[in-house]
């Protein structure tokens, strides 16, 4: 099942690129998609020692806000 889906989204990816010329909102789309990396690089030049957190859900974020304040007024 994930091959599967594995082929169906790249797929989907290959025909939006060939109509996104002609589909303003799909051509806006996929250059924001993958522009991503680009912006967080530029973000991660600003800053002098970058940290990452990845929050599967609301609740871990709200477990976290305490450390997340501690981080902040060290830095």
């Amino acid at each position: 099942m994930n091959v599967l889906y594995s082929l169906l989204y790249c797929l989907a990816v290959i025909v939006a690129f060939f109509i996104s010329p002609f589909v303003p909102k799909i051509h806006r789309g996929l250059w924001e998609r993958f522009g991503v990396s680009k912006r967080l690089r530029a973000n991660i030049r600003r800053l002098e020692r970058p940290i990452w957190f990845h929050f599967a859900s609301s609740g871990e974020f709200e477990q976290c806000l305490p450390i997340l304040d501690v981080l902040k007024a060290r830095n």
